[in-house]
């Protein structure tokens, strides 16, 4: 078996394993909006991998396949940009004044079954110019998910600059693997090792996903006053509609919803996202994340006293946080201290209070 030979059966096989994750997507037993965008990210890049392996290993002897490129490339750019807008903002809704970007791969796809049926010198040409292009589109359609998300990050927050900075390996990674589509075919060399980089890397960033899930959490936009110039709570009675959200807060406990929003809280309490955000920001001097991980962590302070038998995991996950790094950082940015080190610390209390507490030896002689 020659090398062309092995390349195909590895990426295909990768390509299998990418339209296997897809279809889990779908067998999930609580399927949200996000599951459905995953199913058609993963089922469209494996199907991806078994085409480009395929044709450019020459295990399928079709040339014409070729003409495909560009519009395959030009709508992997498009649905990176709607997938990874959705992931990082869970209420984001599709609006219709963004179909335009669909215009571009349509296009693509057009020239590319009008070349099907032509055979002459400059279709060659064509093809290179058409895929130079779609390379291009995808930078674009890059830098147009950027310019979404830094508008959705605060420059003071630790956490949303890991995310962000997540989103920038991200996008340089895809342009990496426009690349591998659009090298081979003009510079016309074996193909193999750059489809097999670009199968690594979108296993790579499935696994890094998997490790690290808070990298995908929902960013809330919080609002403030001054960004809408107006105040949206006037006439509005505060103090009825703060003891409101502390009710909730500690009757029905919603902070233990490891995917709650800030919109989930104000359909609770009634009030729009803006209404709540100005009450949080200016009436209680603070913002959502820092008002429910507030709770969270003083639940997690009174398991890890009453159960020292549970883990660090256990502990994170029935306080509805998404995984233990996320944990342990928002629990030592609030007591100065990890989990471990606090359940350490409560041990040796309770030690030296006992010791206190225990009779002096009697050291009077008769």
């Amino acid at each position: 078996m020659d090398r062309s030979s092995w390349v195909f059966y590895l990426v295909a096989g990768n390509g299998f394993v990418l339209i296997a994750f897809g279809v889990g997507q779908l067998l999930q037993r609580h399927k949200r909006v996000v599951n459905y965008w995953s199913f058609v990210f993963f089922e469209y890049t494996g199907i991806v991998l078994l085409l480009t392996s395929a044709v450019h290993t020459g295990i399928v002897k079709d040339n014409n396949l070729e003409y495909f490129d560009a519009p395959i490339i030009a709508f992997a750019g498009t649905l990176f940009y709607f997938y990874f807008v959705r992931l990082a903002n869970k209420n984001y809704r599709f609006i219709w004044k963004e179909q335009w970007l669909f215009i571009p791969p349509i296009l693509f796809a057009i020239t590319g079954a009008i070349l099907w049926f032509i055979n002459t010198s400059v279709v060659d040409i064509i093809v290179m110019i058409l895929s130079g292009t779609s390379f291009i589109w995808v930078i674009f359609c890059c830098t147009l998910l950027m310019i979404s998300m830094i508008r959705q990050y605060k420059e003071n927050c630790l956490d949303q600059r890991k995310r962000l900075s997540f989103l920038i390996v991200l996008t340089c990674g895809v342009v990496f693997l426009s690349m591998t589509f659009f090298i081979p075919v003009l510079a016309r060399i074996n193909s193999g090792p750059f489809i097999l980089a670009e199968a690594l890397f979108l296993l790579a960033v499935y696994f890094y996903l998997i490790r690290y899930p808070e990298l995908l959490i929902s960013i809330e936009r919080e609002s403030s006053p001054s960004q809408h110039g107006k105040s949206k709570i006037a006439g509005l009675d505060v103090k009825k509609a703060i003891d409101r959200l502390g009710q909730i807060m500690e009757q029905q406990k919603p902070y233990l919803q490891d995917d709650l929003s800030l919109p989930d809280i104000a359909n609770m309490i009634g009030l729009s996202v803006h209404q709540l955000s100005e009450i949080l920001n200016k009436e209680m001097g603070t913002n959502f994340k820092t008002y429910i991980n507030g709770f969270r962590i003083a639940d997690a302070k009174y398991i890890l006293k009453e159960k020292p038998e549970a883990s660090i995991l256990d502990v994170a996950f029935a306080c509805g946080f998404r995984s233990k790094s996320a944990f342990n950082r928002i629990f030592r940015e609030t007591t100065g201290m990890t989990p471990t080190e606090y359940r350490r610390k409560i041990a040796e209390d309770e030690t030296t209070q006992k010791a206190a507490r225990s009779p002096a030896p009697d050291h009077c002689t008769q």
